[in-house]
């Protein structure tokens, strides 16, 4: 028997990965595919979760089976896509792109790894809620005590 130089089942499985996916969010429609191994990467990388949706938008979007991001003439265009008056008006441009992005990692299998940054996220921003009323209360108190103070040596 010869050796295995070529196994159909992972041809096939990986072209099917790698076929693009339709979606359509607030009436424009996208071709998205499945994120390469080296944008994954980037996107775990990533220190904010916006940051990890623009990756994955940039890295994810497809034109006729080619990505988008590796086509110098379609990027450019796809750029200039973002700023359309048509698009704004079709929604936020900015929430349309978080939503490609967030699709984009789904079907990248990454929609855990974007859930869990935006849980952090989440908890660091009540942190720095909770740290600046406490500071503010310690502010409170400090100017409380030294109007005591005034009154008590009779400096008011």
């Amino acid at each position: 028997m010869s050796e295995i130089t070529l196994n159909a089942t992972e041809f096939i499985l990986e072209r099917i990965k790698f076929k693009p996916k339709n979606i359509t969010l607030s009436g424009v429609y996208f071709d998205a595919i499945h994120l390469a191994s080296d944008a994954i990467e980037l996107i775990k990388a990533a220190d904010t979760r916006y940051e990890m949706l623009d990756i994955a938008t940039d890295y994810g979007m497809s034109c006729g089976r080619v990505r988008i991001i590796d086509n110098e003439e379609m990027n450019e265009e796809f750029g200039v896509f973002w700023g359309l008056d048509r698009l704004a008006s079709e929604g936020d441009a900015v929430s349309i792109k978080q939503q490609l992005g967030l699709f984009v990692c789904e079907i990248s299998g990454l929609a855990e790894h974007v859930q869990e940054q935006k849980v952090i996220e989440e908890e660091v921003a009540q942190l720095e809620v909770d740290a600046k009323a406490e500071a503010d209360a310690q502010k409170d108190s400090i100017h409380e005590q030294m109007r005591v103070d005034a009154i008590e040596n009779n400096d008011i």
